[in-house]
């Protein structure tokens, strides 16, 4: 370098300066900012890293040209050493695995701090004692003149190790063979038990797993050696020997364990045995040694069938339906599932119609817990191999496993066809096994047990009509019931009434009890019952093995024969009246009767009615026909009889007084008949009138005879009878002052007062006429005269009839005009003459006005005159009249008078 002083001036002076550079040494941390470290390990650990976070710096260089690590303080001589487990390409390493260990070569620094961060510690006693104690690593790069240094001190620590099991020295795990019926094989003979760094053993575990046998396989030893004990678990497969002994007395106890196997058919596998060891610083065998023990089986035994307790079959099965099922087990553990097929069967066509179906496996005997196996697989007492695991064979065994097959035997859909219970009662199945080695059959013998197939059926033996007639006595048998069951064997067949078409018919006709005969139990009557009816008899077969039962029914009609009984008889009884109207047209029936016959059936209710006389001879006046009506069960036959005149009847001239009607029925050999007796009465028709006689009458009368008077008198009669023969009197054209006598018939009286001014001369008639329906009638005249008498008063008209009279005032007061009807000589010409009948106070007759009639209030020597009204009492003017019912006037000095 060359520096340059300058003045204020700018002015310059240049000096030459040598400067020397220093080689700084090379710096090494061996922890995270810590030079140097403190490290442990063990008896058996791995290599351990010096100074996995090391970091090397130099401020003058980039490289550096080597690396030196030195052990120091070394307690165990060569089993102690250093090394780089992976060298770096381009350096040189030297006492590689010893306790002086140089890498050199120019490298980058980090390249050697990488190969630094490598450099392991490594104690090579991995199972033994080893010296604990400290022990120094040294660390230096390049020059040691120019280079710092660190140090790694490391502890070292020793451990207990475990002891070594090796079964077959020098290795630790073994593999036997064990073929069935071995004697029992020593899983060690040659074994021996190592410990590094202890003489004595505390324990050796021998445990057996992978067994199938349980209580036949296990493991045994030789005797115990003084100060150790054993105890035996799990059936003896596994073993625990302890106490204080030397390591070369349980290596002789190690080579005597056996594994034994007494079962006759060993169940073919692996098995292993596991072997611990403990010393006496209680330090166990990480790892257990194992003795793999292979078990292998000898065919020696046929295979065994093992059938299902199912020996019976129902016939013509359905389809899918399982006829047998056979498993055959082969009691060697060994080989395969021994080969099963059905060889034959009887019949030989059944095997054709079979749905075969085959399964090979290993069987299991199921957990003691399982349902039990058929005894049948039991082999023996010890309960070898397959056994029912529920303790009734011995000792349960844990899941063996043997060779087995099973055939399962279906229906198919024809094998109905053959297994019919109507033609065999059984069926043999011939099954063969083979194992490779032996051979061996078995017959399944099945009952065909009957299925109720095959309905009865009522035969053609029984009769589908039945006759009754009803005179037959009870218990009468009537019909036997015939019916037939294909089914075998042969079935028990009842009788039943199923059902009637007549509610009662079951209680006439029944069927005896468990029997198959039917009897009349009740007398039937033709007439009572209905002629025919059926009854539906139904046989029933037994169910079989809870099979519905099956039945026929057979429907037989009973027909009850009618046997003539009843006579017919007339419905009036055995008399009878009839009216006959005379005249009647002989056309017209006469009467209508009805003729029951209580018989049911032709020809007990046929009927026939003759017209007789009483002496039982054919009657000529009547004729009769016969028409059936109708015939109803329970009733009878009824017809209608009609009765025809063969003439008129007159009664007024002689007629029969009787007539007999006789009904016979026409059954052969058995008629029966009834006779009515009729008696006739023949009806009176109005045909005649009545005749009328005029018996008295008068000539003349006066008219003022008295009412009452008989007039005339007329009687009468009529042939014909009564109603009709009854008549009454009535007068025609007669005057109304005439009448009849309503107490003697044909009298004819005054009954009101006659008036010859009215009618002189009376002509008259007298009817007689009957009361029949259709009226007759006679007449007769009566003529006669009436004669005159001074009867009429009389007659005064008044031409004033009211006034206004004064109070004591005398005027006229009224004018009279008198006439008189008769006219006789004598009376005509009379004189009339006037007075006052009766008088009042007020009236009179004017003392000379003739006939005027005057008001005077001082006239008092006359009649007095009634008034109805009198006069005022006030003198004030007052209107009054007369009444009219009490003024009269006397004319000839003879009644009557007139009034006014």
């Amino acid at each position: 370098a060359t520096p340059m002083l300058a003045d204020e001036a700018g002015l310059s002076v240049l000096s030459r300066l040598q400067l020397v550079a220093r080689d700084d040494p090379t710096a090494i941390s061996l922890g995270a900012a810590v030079v140097d470290v403190v490290l442990s390990t063990q008896e058996g650990a791995v290599p351990l890293v010096l100074a996995a976070g090391a970091t090397i710096s130099d401020p003058d260089n980039t490289t550096i040209g080597s690396l030196t690590a030195v052990l120091t303080g070394v307690l165990d001589a060569s089993a102690e050493v250093l090394a780089l487990p992976t060298p770096m390409v381009g350096l040189t390493v030297q006492g590689n695995g010893t306790t002086n260990l140089t890498i050199t070569g120019t490298a980058l620094l980090g390249v050697y701090q990488q190969v630094l961060r490598s450099i392991t510690y490594q104690h090579q006693i991995t199972a033994g004692n080893i010296t604990e104690g400290i022990r120094v690593v040294t660390v230096s790069m390049g020059d040691p003149s120019l280079s710092n240094s660190a140090e790694a001190s490391i502890l070292v620590a020793s451990v207990n190790n475990a002891p070594e099991v090796q079964l077959a020295p020098p290795r630790t795990n073994v593999s036997i063979t064990y073929n069935e019926d071995d004697l029992p094989i020593k899983i060690a003979p040659a074994g021996r038990l190592l410990d590094v760094d202890s003489s004595e053993l505390t324990a050796l575990v021998v445990k057996l797993t992978g067994t199938s046998e349980p209580g036949l396989e296990g493991l045994s030893f030789a005797g115990l050696a003084l100060g150790i004990s054993v105890t035996a678990s799990n059936s003896s497969t596994a073993l625990h020997l302890s106490g204080r002994a030397t390591v070369a007395t349980y290596t002789s106890l190690l080579r005597s364990i056996s594994y034994y196997n007494f079962a006759s058919e060993p169940v073919p596998g692996t098995r292993q045995v596991s072997v611990t060891a403990t010393d006496v610083n209680a330090s166990e065998v990480a790892i257990p040694s194992v003795a793999t023990i292979q078990v292998t089986a000898v065919n020696d035994n046929a295979p065994r069938f093992i059938l299902d307790d199912v020996d019976a079959i129902l016939e013509e099965p359905e389809l899918g339906t399982q006829l047998a099922k056979v498993s055959v087990i082969d009691l060697d553990s060994a080989g395969a599932s021994p080969i099963l097929q059905l060889l034959r069967t009887v019949p030989s066509s059944l095997a054709a119609t079979l749905n075969i179906t085959t399964d090979s496996f290993l069987l299991r005997c199921p957990a003691s817990s399982g349902p039990c196996l058929p005894a049948t697989t039991c082999v023996d007492a010890d309960c070898p191999g397959f056994q029912r695991c529920c303790g009734v064979c011995g000792t349960t065994c844990t899941n063996p496993q043997r060779p087995s097959s099973e055939m399962l035997i279906a229906a198919s859909n024809t094998t109905a066809d053959v297994i019919d219970r109507e033609l065999l009662s059984s069926v043999s199945l011939v099954f063969e096994a083979f194992d490779g080695a032996a051979t061996v059959e078995t017959t399944v013998v099945l009952n065909v047990m009957p299925v109720n197939d095959n309905a009865p059926v009522f035969s053609s033996a029984t009769p589908r009509t039945i006759a009754v007639p009803e005179n037959t006595s009870i218990g009468t048998s009537l019909v036997t019931l015939f019916a037939t069951d294909a089914d075998l064997p042969s079935q028990n067949l009842t009788f039943s009434a199923a059902s009637t078409s007549f509610d009662l018919a079951t209680a006439y006709i029944a069927l005896v009890p468990n029997s198959n005969q039917v009897v009349l139990a009740r007398m039937v009557d033709r007439e009572a019952l209905p002629g025919q009816f059926n009854i539906t008899y139904r046989v029933t077969d037994t169910a079989v093995g809870g099979q519905p039962v099956q039945s026929d029914e057979i429907t037989i009609e009973f027909f009850i024969n009618d046997v003539n009984e009843f006579a017919p008889v007339l419905s009036t009884g055995a008399f009878a009246s009839l009216d006959i109207l005379e005249n009647a047209d002989i056309v017209a029936p006469l009467a209508q009767y009805t003729v029951l016959d209580r018989d049911a059936d032709t020809p007990s209710n046929v009927v026939s009615v003759v017209a007789q006389t009483t002496a039982g001879d054919v009657n000529p006046f009547f004729s009769v026909t016969v028409a059936l009506a109708s015939v109803q069960p329970t009733i009878g036959a009824s017809y209608t009889v009609t009765l025809f005149a063969n003439r008129s009847f007159d009664r007024e001239s002689p007629v029969p007084a009787s007539l007999v009607l006789v009904a016979s029925d026409q059954a052969p050999g058995n008629r029966k008949s009834s006779a009515t007796n009729i008696t006739l009465n023949i009806v009176d028709v109005n045909d005649n009138a009545p005749t009328i006689l005029l018996t008295d009458v008068v000539s003349s009368v006066a008219e003022n005879v008295a009412n009452g008077t008989v007039l005339a008198i007329a009687t009468a009669s009529d042939p014909d009878s009564v109603p009709n023969a009854a008549f009454r009197f009535a007068l025609e054209n007669a005057p109304s002052q005439m009448g009849l006598d309503p107490l003697r018939p044909g009298f004819v009286r005054v009954i009101a007062p006659l008036d010859f001014e009215s009618v002189a001369t009376v002509s008259f008639a007298i009817a007689a006429i009957d009361l029949g329906d259709a009226s007759l009638r006679s007449t007769v005249n009566v003529s006669f005269r009436i004669t005159d008498v001074n009867d009429n008063p009389p007659k005064l008209v008044l031409n004033q009839s009211s006034m206004l009279l004064t109070e004591q005032t005398s005027v006229r007061f009224s004018n009279l005009t008198v006439s008189d009807v008769d006219t006789r000589a004598g009376i005509d010409s009379a004189t009339f003459s006037f007075g006052l009948v009766s008088r009042g106070t007020f009236a009179g007759v004017c003392p000379s006005a003739g006939s005027q009639l005057c008001a005077s209030a001082s006239v008092t020597s006359l009649p007095t005159l009634m008034i109805s009204q009198g006069v005022s009492q006030t003198l004030s003017p007052s209107r009054f009249s007369f009444d009219g019912t009490s003024l009269g006037v006397l004319f000839g000095g003879l009644p009557p008078t007139g009034k006014v």
